[in-house]
């Protein structure tokens, strides 16, 4: 039975040091999981949207750097299969321990949400030795301001439209009373993507 998932990728190379944010290769990452995601043949439609942390890593030795992800919602046919599928085409790393992850999409508003995201936050890694089982936190916390300006001058950069990307679902101008820019998203029949 088909259902409608959340899943976070973070891609080969979606990693840039600081003050380098302005390199990190947008059209890349979204080809690269769009391309994963065509190949699994496993989801019907899907809108991909860029999430953006600066992440201290330098107590588990990975250093200081932007790391880029994709986060989608979409429906698939088989959850457990295309989790499989994405953890064998990008396997754990140190800086990277869960590339993948995959939940059933609660249906909420804050949740769609976050696909079209404009808060960004730093995560602070550190070892908790506080529990039962030792392991590895992260700690969400704000942006430094020079880290905060970096972010925002390559979003700027970015434009709006390429972190966005759509799969299996084209974009259809509507009069909502909300201004001449308000669309509604259809499926296609294809699979045809529509950026």
């Amino acid at each position: 039975m088909n259902e409608i998932i959340a899943l976070s990728i973070v891609p080969p190379g979606a990693f840039v040091a600081q003050g380098q944010l302005h390199d990190l290769n947008l059209n890349q990452m979204m080809d690269e999981v769009h391309e994963l995601i065509a190949i699994s043949g496993l989801m019907t439609w899907a809108v991909l949207g860029l999430d953006i942390s600066f992440n201290d890593m330098s107590q588990k030795g990975c250093g200081i750097r932007w790391q880029g992800q994709v986060y989608a919602i979409g429906e698939t046919t088989n959850r457990r299969k295309l989790r499989d599928f994405l953890n064998k085409a990008l396997p754990k790393t140190t800086a990277v321990p869960r590339p993948i992850r995959t939940k059933r999409f609660d249906g909420t508003p804050r949740g769609a949400s976050y696909a079209l995201k404009f808060q960004f936050v730093r995560r602070n890694s550190y070892w908790n030795d506080q529990r039962d089982r030792h392991c590895w936190n992260t700690r969400k916390v704000h942006l430094k301001a020079p880290e905060h300006i970096e972010l925002m001058l390559a979003l700027d950069q970015f434009g709006i439209s390429t972190r966005f990307f759509f799969i299996g679902l084209h974009t259809h101008p509507i009069d909502a009373g909300m201004g001449p820019h308000s669309i509604a998203l259809r499926r296609t029949n294809s699979g045809d993507t529509d950026m």
